[in-house]
């Protein structure tokens, strides 16, 4: 059975990434950012992109645009699977924003989800999002050190029809240095104002959470000197290590699509565990 997934709010498409590395394929990825889109279609150029601004039109409208891109697989045996990340910068610990605004859109998406009734579903969001669920909704933390990323990122992950088998225990969770042996000799550094927050920081254990700020906040250290991380290096850590970038993009831009990616390890942990 084919295994065929909607991507949803898939920014440069991490989760399409490691849901096609497990076999899947998608049927669309579907983003407002035409920048991030066109990087995905960069990466994934077999892949259906489509620009639209989520939450901004009816759910029925919204499903019947979806609908058209399952129409090829017509008369195919397929499990359509749709997954969700919704901006989470309101509801996060870190942000100074209003969480209510931050859970329109995560309303939106299960109410979607609700109408569509696909086989399986999931999202993914900040872990303050678990206390603002509705009741019915099932949820798991993870932490992403337990699928091989060399980050310590935990993220709540909601859905149905799937589950989530850890591939690495702590003993065993891959450092950064594992997973960029060009590193040898070198060390991580935080800038001043991260010192307290990440005490003992360093490449031989995995990564602190990568976020679109970790270029800016963690420096390497070596013999010539201290230099700030690359996007690449930080793309490595999220778990994507051949991740492209089209030439038009700023360094700003890819620090966002890197920071705000679904671990692809993760998504083809989940596309693995369809039940």
């Amino acid at each position: 059975m084919l295994k065929v997934a909607i991507d949803l709010f898939a920014g440069t498409g991490g989760f399409s990434h490691g849901w096609i590395q497990a076999g899947g394929v998608i049927a669309v990825a579907v983003d407002v950012w035409d920048k991030a889109l066109k990087n995905h279609e960069h990466n994934h150029p077999e892949t259906p992109t489509l620009k639209m601004e989520l939450g901004h039109y009816s759910i029925e409208y919204t499903a019947k645009i979806l609908k058209r891109f399952l129409d090829c697989f017509e008369g195919e045996e397929i499990h359509i699977h749709i997954h969700g990340s919704p901006p989470c910068q309101d509801i996060s610990n870190a942000s100074n924003g209003d969480p209510s605004n931050g859970m329109k859109l995560v309303l939106w998406f299960l109410e979607l989800v609700a109408y569509m009734k696909p086989d399986s579903w999931s999202m993914e969001n900040v872990l303050p999002v678990a206390s603002r669920l509705p009741e019915n909704v099932p949820f798991i933390r993870v932490n992403s050190a337990d699928y091989g990323v060399p980050q310590n990122r935990r993220r709540v992950f909601a859905g149905v029809g799937w589950s989530l088998t850890p591939t690495h225990k702590k003993e065993n969770w891959v450092s950064v240095l594992q997973a960029i042996p060009s590193l040898e000799g070198c060390e991580f550094e935080a800038v001043p104002s991260m010192v307290n927050r990440w005490k003992n920081l360093t490449i031989k254990r995995p990564s602190p959470t990568i976020t679109s700020q970790s270029v800016g906040q963690i420096r390497i250290k070596s013999k010539e000197g201290v230099r700030g991380i690359s996007v690449q290096e930080s793309s490595i850590i999220q778990g994507w290590d051949d991740l492209k970038f089209i030439s038009t993009l700023t360094q700003s831009e890819k620090k966002i699509m890197v920071g705000n990616m679904v671990n692809p390890p993760i998504a083809k942990a989940i596309c693995e565990g369809i039940q």
